[in-house]
């Protein structure tokens, strides 16, 4: 099961802005996710006028990651998570309604109300209104107000990285994890070609969280995050199943099979062989090559 870690996607930085900022200024110059690695839980809201006020004793949290290159609204209501891809154009956030998927938590009451008025505002087009602090979501008379939740709860910390004993190749001879981002290029397993891992790629980076090192994969479905130590002698990386985070999107089929072939890799101990552009892992059967992107 995934929990314990904070979500990690590949490739999401955080914002560093500082009183009101202007959505069509920002979503056009800092790039794919302008929202970061910001977690957001609710705190007041209104429907046509009348308070809603739930939002603040039952608050709903959300987050924006890139997955499969689009952007995704994650909202976790008071019954289920929903997953919402959505574009930024200008101070408007417009839902794919048609790729949202939703947990399958069967809720009665309260929590299933609750969730149904959270997704029938979220499938609609919205106008935002953003401080460093706040967002707010706003559909004709009805909006949701967001505030930012403390970072230091809900996100990794960043600091250097460095191995214990060097990996692959000596560690002044190849960059450390924390400035490298890897995509991958091929794999195989039983020595036969997986072609969706060089035509639908991974991406892997490592971070610091607490002191530990956690890698952190984004697959075709979902992204993951694992803690792993080094093996002495820098040639292993063991992880530690107990330590899983990640996002919960409800992929089927391909992209499924695609996440479980990923998490079978990085889930077992990894044999890891290193260079200065590349970064092989392989772990019983399964082998993945991967190729430094930054």
């Amino acid at each position: 099961m995934r929990k314990g870690l904070a979500l990690l996607a590949a490739g999401i930085f955080a914002l560093g802005l500082s009183g009101c900022a202007q959505i069509g200024d920002w979503a056009s110059t800092i790039g794919p996710n302008p929202f970061g690695s910001t977690v957001y839980d609710s705190t007041a809201g209104s429907d046509a006028g009348t308070s809603v006020t739930w939002l603040a004793t039952d608050p709903l949290r959300m987050s924006f990651v890139r997955m499969n290159g689009t952007l995704t609204m994650v909202l976790v209501t008071p019954c289920n998570a929903i997953n919402l891809p959505v574009d930024v154009r200008g101070d408007e956030l417009v839902p794919h309604t048609e790729e949202m998927s939703t947990g399958a938590v069967g809720c009665l009451g309260k929590e299933g109300a609750q969730e149904r008025w959270a997704s029938d505002f979220v499938t609609r087009t919205m106008q935002m209104e953003r401080t460093s602090d706040t967002l707010v979501l706003k559909h004709g008379a009805s909006q949701i107000d967001f505030q930012k939740k403390d970072s230091a709860a809900h996100a990794l910390s960043f600091s250097p990285i460095t191995a214990p004993t060097p990996i692959g190749t000596p560690v002044a001879e190849a960059k450390p994890f924390s400035d490298t981002r890897y995509v991958s290029t091929s794999g195989t397993q039983d020595g036969r070609p997986v072609a969706w891992v060089a035509g639908t790629p991974l991406t892997l980076f490592f971070a610091r969280q607490d002191g530990a090192l956690v890698m952190a994969v984004t697959t075709p479905c979902d992204g993951i995050n694992i803690e792993v130590d080094v093996e002495a002698g820098g040639g292993d990386l063991v992880p530690r199943s107990d330590r899983v985070g990640g996002t919960q999107m409800l992929c089927r089929g391909e992209r499924a099979e695609q996440e479980k072939w990923a998490s079978e890799l990085i889930t077992h101990p990894m044999h890891v062989t290193r260079t200065d552009t590349t970064l092989t892992l392989e772990s019983g059967s399964r082998k993945a090559e991967f190729q430094v992107v930054g």
